[in-house]
């Protein structure tokens, strides 16, 4: 007597019919897809006795839903790998590790050409100008807060201009009196050294320095010939002129009184000429002569003259008394 072979779960005769074979049991292909056959984890549906079945770490798939979760390219036949539950080629795998453009939020991977700005990578396309949207790319450019532009943009928008040539200022620019100079620019209007730093004289908008300022611009001494120079004139560019002004300064023994008029002096030199308030030049009897610094304030002081009558000392037959 022949032994029946019949589906372990229906008993339907399995004869001349295919089957599945499945722990030890046989069964109809119905009988198999109701009850042994995997679940897709991709499309939660059975995975039947005529499907092929891909599975990797106790999980099963139809190998037509095994696919890279980014870019759903088939991997049933190909290399793939598995990060946080998800399958994915290798060239999505590079583009998952790889760091976000911070303009597009898309991965920069192999082979695009970046610019990298303070911890933040962008796609050099993506790196463009917040006001007129060119391509910085590795050019130069100026930030703002967020925000990037161009050295046009910038010029235009932001930039200081020069009160002298009018051009905007990008780099080593110097304020004066609350007024913005190239470096180049604010000069000596004599030899046209670079007053940046250096000690300077302002006259009627003009701009000297110290040098130049003696020699062409100061007035000069009717005794001496030095030039006369007021302390207060001569400056810096961090610090402005002061408009405060002092009394000219000589540098040599003798100034005419016209420029003291507060003077008072009661002997005149020999020479005819009135002295410096700053110097007093005394005439001894015993034929010496002193010429003595007094300070910077006026002085009074008593002029002698050498007596006729005392031998060896210089005549007076050209001088006369103050008045």
């Amino acid at each position: 007597m022949t032994e029946k072979f019949d589906c372990h779960y229906c008993r339907d005769s399995l004869q001349g019919k295919k089957y599945v074979q499945k722990d030890g049991h046989h069964c109809c292909l119905k009988c198999f897809d109701k009850f042994c056959a995997n679940t897709c984890v991709e499309c939660r549906k059975p995975i039947g006795a005529d499907s092929k079945e891909v599975h990797y770490k106790n999980r099963y798939w139809h190998d037509t839903c095994f696919r890279c979760a980014k870019c759903l390219h088939p991997l049933a036949n190909e290399t793939f790998v598995a990060k946080d539950n998800k399958i994915l080629c290798n060239k999505c795998t590079t583009r998952e590790d790889s760091p976000k453009c911070k303009g597009c939020f898309k991965p920069i991977v192999a082979g695009d050409q970046n610019v990298e700005y303070k911890g933040t990578v962008w796609h050099k396309d993506c790196f463009t100008c917040s006001n007129c949207k060119q391509v910085i790319g590795t050019g130069s450019f100026f930030p703002k807060g967020e925000d990037f532009y161009c050295v046009t943009c910038h010029e235009t928008k932001f930039a200081k201009h020069c009160v002298k040539c009018n051009k905007a200022i990008t780099s080593g620019g110097i304020t004066y009196q609350d007024q913005p100079w190239h470096a180049e620019c604010f000069v000596c209007v004599t030899c046209s050294k670079k007053l940046a730093g250096q000690r300077f004289t302002a006259v009627e908008d003009q701009y000297y320095c110290v040098d130049c300022y003696k020699n062409f611009v100061a007035k000069k001494c009717a005794g001496c010939k030095n030039p006369i120079t007021g302390k207060r004139t001569v400056s810096r560019v961090s610090h402005p002129v002061s408009k405060a002004r002092k009394p000219p300064v000589c540098h040599g023994k003798r100034l005419p009184l016209t420029l003291f008029p507060s003077a008072n002096l009661r002997g005149r030199h020999p020479g005819g000429e009135r002295t410096c308030p700053s110097w007093v030049v005394v005439l001894y009897r015993k034929n010496r002569s002193l010429a003595a610094p007094r300070g910077p304030g006026l002085v009074k002081a008593p002029v002698w003259w050498p007596m006729k009558d005392n031998p060896g000392t210089t005549t007076a037959s050209t001088a006369k008394s103050a008045p």
